[in-house]
């Protein structure tokens, strides 16, 4: 599944290339309805708008064509859905029906177009079904007063509310529609203090870096109970090691911080990992890179 998402992913950025931009919008929902409560569902939320401007500026007359429209409006009528609360419905089996239209019926009869939707529609409620139990066992976790289930829980949920479509006008709404996101999930937390480096943790620990997103600097922390030997290792979405920023390296105890500068490996904006080893202990976590 993790290698289907990413090529899919990159199958509607092509689309976008090709000016494909109906087709592309379409899997672009196709992932954010996979994706309710990750960050792959926030960048296709943002690639959705940024894809909608340049079809209203440029693309097939600013709208959909009328195959499409005529299809979308007849499932509206037998769902019983207003065509003007499109943009509020999440039906996944209306959005795969749009997205197979688009493929040649001289390769794909009616059958396999049925098979696939089926198929893909289980997919995709299995991922996000999973999504949910997260999300209920970091709920559970957090009344228990696990603070790190707590703040991922805080994050899933605001990046929950803000994953749909948007439709800007101009590239300034555009702007205005990524900032208000970025400033909705990633909150400063006023209550760290400094002085919490000296202290010796309890267990090992990777912390999601800050600021996230970033451009291009951001700090990875992590805790350390005893000394030990630490990997710390930047993927690609493809995982592809970007850069080790420890390799092996032997620290003391405590809480650490580092330094991880994108500039220096002209990186693309874009989600990466960052993974830590140490021993029988290791942990890896997102952060994204926005430009």
């Amino acid at each position: 599944m993790k290698h289907f998402d990413r090529a899919f992913y990159f199958i509607q950025k092509c689309k976008v290339a090709l000016k494909q931009y109906q087709d592309a919008m379409t899997g672009f929902q196709l992932i954010m309805t996979q994706h309710p409560y990750s960050f792959e569902g926030l960048v296709a939320s943002w690639d959705y708008a940024a894809t909608h401007l340049l079809d209203s500026l440029g693309g097939y007359g600013g709208g959909e064509n009328n195959q499409i429209l005529n299809i979308k409006n007849k499932i509206f009528e037998e769902e019983g859905i207003n065509s003007e609360e499109e943009n509020k419905t999440d039906n996944l089996e209306l959005l795969l029906i749009n997205f197979m239209n688009e493929f040649d019926s001289t390769k794909f009869s009616k059958s396999d177009r049925g098979k696939i939707i089926y198929n893909t529609k289980q997919a995709f409620e299995k991922k996000k079904k999973r999504d949910i139990e997260i999300i209920n066992d970091l709920n559970k976790r957090s009344e228990k007063g696990d603070k790190t289930a707590a703040r991922e829980l805080q994050t899933k949920k605001a990046i929950n509310e803000v994953v749909k479509v948007k439709k800007p006008k101009t590239q300034i709404e555009l702007k205005k529609i990524i900032s208000n996101d970025v400033n909705k999930i990633f909150v400063k937390d006023k209550k760290k203090k400094d002085n919490a480096v000296n202290q010796i943790p309890k267990e090992f620990s990777l912390y999601q870096n800050y600021p996230n997103p970033f451009n291009p600097v951001t700090k990875i922390s992590f805790d350390l109970p005893k000394d030990a030997k630490i990997k710390l290792i930047v993927y690609d979405i493809l995982g592809r090691e970007v850069t080790r920023l420890l390799n092996s390296e032997f620290l003391q105890a405590g809480k650490h911080i580092i330094d991880f500068d994108a500039m220096k490996y002209n990186l693309a904006s874009g989600v990466y990992f960052y993974r830590i080893e140490s021993g029988d202990f290791n942990a890896v976590k997102k952060m994204l890179m926005i430009k």
